[in-house]
Order: structure tokens, then sequence, then C-alpha cells
């Protein structure tokens, strides 16, 4: 079980590409088989998880994402 935060100011087009970089890493992470991965909006960016070596690859990822758009 994991949830990213993404920070209120971080554009809905970034928002919907993290939704689906959830999606995507749940069905084809290795480290991911079987977990849920929600996002919601907070007051920063964050990933909540258990597995802290990858949940920061996983906060990796979603900050690539937010640069990319």
């Amino acid at each position: 079980m994991a949830t990213i935060k993404v920070a209120y100011d971080v554009s809905d087009k970034a928002f919907e590409a993290i939704e689906a970089l959830a999606v995507e890493t749940v069905e084809t992470g290795v480290n991911w088989d079987g977990a849920e991965i929600s996002v919601e909006r907070d007051d920063y960016t964050c990933v909540e998880c258990n597995d802290e070596i990858a949940g920061t690859a996983l906060l990796r990822e979603v900050y690539d994402l937010i640069d990319q758009q």
C-alpha cells in the first residue's frame, strides 16, 4: 500500500500522468505486485509507503513526470 500525494500547484496534466503511473506500476512493477497505490492532492508532493526503497524510487518517477509537464 502506498499513497502518492501531489501538491495542489502541480498541473492537472501532470496529475493525470501520475495517476497513470500508479496503475502501470501496480500492473508491471515487480516490487508492487498485488499492491494498491492511491493518488490524491495535498499541500506537498510525497510518497507514503511502507517500503522506503520502493517508495523513494516511485517518488523519483513522480518528480520526473512533474518535470516533464
